[in-house]
């Protein structure tokens, strides 16, 4: 069949979600686009509002627990503000891996098997370095009673206990775990903002304020609950709660939401028997449709290209037929984030500029 000879008749059908063939004419079945688009938005939000509340859980708690385990092993006379430096270098390596690790990675979303799969790979790799950091002052403090213990021995006993010591294996391996938490988290925040825009185009800001207002709730929960978490169980427990969800999520994230981005299946009616699919799997692209604008010509070139059609009949079901006088937006036309792009347009390079210095001004006033 000559997908060209046919017409896409606008009136009878809606963007497509699933189709199946009547007659020559493609017919989509109940489930509408913007019930997909509500699903996706609110899988967006939900991550959105758990990643950083997660974060913001130990932002506070961290600085606290620093200086109260410093303050354990300084001697009594030593009145230096060096936890104080420590914490200012925590939060810059924190920064730094936000700020280097979206140009790298953003890139490379798609090649790497889509954008909600690398989300919540990111996911379970901060579940595990929030676990480390739980367990970084307990096992400091565990190497610092091995060695008394020898130069005890060594010395027969006689050795003074000096608290003073250089913390700088700690301080390294804080500030390391920081800057992958950093970047792991500006991976998720790149991912779910990236997925935002390609939900009604139409209007992609009331989608972008859901994720805003999402982010917000999450810096509103997060001390909340850090600061109860942190009365009641200490600060190992409050790492622990949280690695738990993010890793929780992850998992969620990889079996539930990235099929809702990645996959559309297509039922072919009465043409197979035992009511077999025809499955397009789009995540080797953007995978998803572009409001009412984008048909079935850009479908073609997506399954000739791109896409895998499974058929489970022996014949290869018609596609869907072309419409020559709608506008279409193909995936070579989807602006990348480089920064000759963000060059070329001032409003993008104003609005990072002012999201870099809200950001940095926060960090100002926790530490």
């Amino acid at each position: 069949m000559d997908v060209a000879h046919h017409y896409y008749q606008t009136e009878m059908c809606p963007p497509p979600t699933s189709y199946h063939q009547q007659g020559g004419c493609c017919c989509f079945s109940s489930q509408s686009t913007s019930d997909v688009s509500a699903q996706k938005i609110f899988s967006l939000s939900v991550i959105a509002i758990l990643t950083n509340a997660c974060y913001t859980t130990i932002a506070p708690i961290l600085p606290l627990e620093l200086t109260h385990h410093y303050n354990q092993h300084q001697d009594d006379d030593d009145n230096t503000n060096t936890e104080e430096y420590y914490i200012s270098l925590i939060f810059i390596f924190f920064s730094l891996g936000s700020m280097l690790t979206p140009p790298l990675v953003s890139r490379h979303f798609e090649t790497c098997g889509g954008t909600m799969k690398i989300m919540s790979i990111a996911m379970i790799g901060m579940a595990l370095l929030f676990y480390c950091l739980g367990s970084v002052f307990r096992l400091h403090n565990f190497w610092m009673m091995r060695l008394m213990l020898m130069e005890e021995g060594e010395s027969g006993g006689a050795a003074a206990h000096d608290k003073s010591y250089r913390n700088d294996l700690l301080i390294i391996i804080i500030c390391t775990t920081q800057f992958c938490i950093g970047g792991l988290l500006s991976i998720v925040t790149t991912g779910y903002y990236s997925s935002a825009t390609l939900i009604r185009t139409s209007n992609s800001d009331r989608v972008i304020s859901f994720l805003e207002t999402a982010v917000g709730t999450g810096y509103i929960l997060g001390p909340i609950t850090g600061s109860w978490l942190y009365e009641e169980l200490g600060y190992a427990y409050v790492y622990r709660v949280v690695s738990v969800v993010m890793a929780l999520l992850g998992l969620v994230t990889f079996k539930v939401i990235s099929p809702l981005f990645a996959t559309q299946k297509v039922d072919d009616g009465n043409e197979c028997e035992g009511g077999d699919d025809v499955e397009y799997d789009t995540s080797g692209d953007d995978g998803e449709y572009y409001g009412s604008i984008q048909f079935a010509d850009d479908l073609e070139s997506r399954l000739e290209n791109k896409g895998r059609l499974v058929n489970h009949c022996n014949e290869r079901q018609p596609l869907l037929p072309m419409a020559t006088d709608v506008t279409t937006t193909t995936p070579s036309t989807i602006l990348r984030p480089t920064i000759t792009h963000l060059l070329k347009h001032p409003r993008i390079l104003v609005s990072a500029l002012c999201i870099t210095w809200i950001n940095v001004s926060w960090t100002l006033i926790i530490i």
